[in-house]
């Protein structure tokens, strides 16, 4: 019951197709959502089936084990950290930081 409040009753056997690529404001974003054209579920997971696609996953495992994953050194928390935070991350510089040549070091 929920589910058909918040999506409306046809959520679990049908996918609206849409993209952010257009602007943003509620009143575009209603007639995006509106104009969005309406796939048969079967239909929408025969077609990302035959895509080839492949959701992204972690290794399995515990939490540490995935965490281990995400904060090694030249891993996605290192990037991430050094994109957002730059000389303050706590990850010492990614690869490319200093140049190619470990003499570049200061």
């Amino acid at each position: 019951a929920f589910l058909d409040r918040c999506y409306g009753p046809s959520w679990s056997r049908e996918v609206r197709l849409w993209n952010h690529a257009e602007g943003a404001g509620e009143e575009l974003w209603n007639q995006l959502v509106h104009r969005a054209p309406r796939v048969p579920l079967f239909q929408y997971q025969a077609a990302v089936k035959a895509s080839g696609y492949r959701a992204p996953c972690l290794p399995s495992g515990s939490a540490q084990v995935v965490l281990e994953h995400l904060e090694r050194e030249e891993g996605e928390a290192q990037e991430l950290l050094w994109k957002l935070l730059g000389w303050a991350s706590p990850f010492p510089p990614p690869a490319g930081v200093w140049g190619d040549d470990a003499s570049d070091d200061p």
